[in-house]
């Protein structure tokens, strides 16, 4: 089994051990991934274009920060389940720093997964 692992390339993932573990860990890529992007085009418009910004926004970096945290749970859950490799789960969990690289990352994962390779 562990051979296979090592077969598939970086972003592999076997058929799932675990489905709802794998759902969560989809569920707060989206989370995590959209917050960040909203944020991101937030700190934009404020400070290159001077678009005031309300309370929303410090709440929304607050919110974020809390939903990248259940996020990298979310990574190090699936990583024990799914058995990936220590490289793939820091990449997964990193993915989610870059506005929208989480949920693409997700796609790919998941469309091995569909796959069987």
């Amino acid at each position: 089994d562990r051979r296979n692992n090592r077969a598939m390339g970086f972003l592999q993932a076997p058929r799932g051990r675990d489905r709802i573990a794998y759902v969560s860990y989809q569920v707060m890529a989206y989370v995590t991934g959209a917050a960040l992007a909203i944020m991101s085009a937030g700190l934009i418009a404020k400070y290159i274009f001077g678009v005031a910004v309300g309370d929303w926004y410090a709440a929304g970096w607050v919110f974020h920060g809390y939903a990248y945290v259940v996020y990298l749970a979310m990574v190090v859950r699936v990583t024990v389940r799914e058995r990936w490799p220590l490289g793939q789960m820091v990449s997964v969990g990193l993915a989610g720093t870059i506005p929208a690289l989480g949920i693409i990352v997700e796609r790919r994962l998941t469309a091995a997964r569909r796959s069987g390779s």
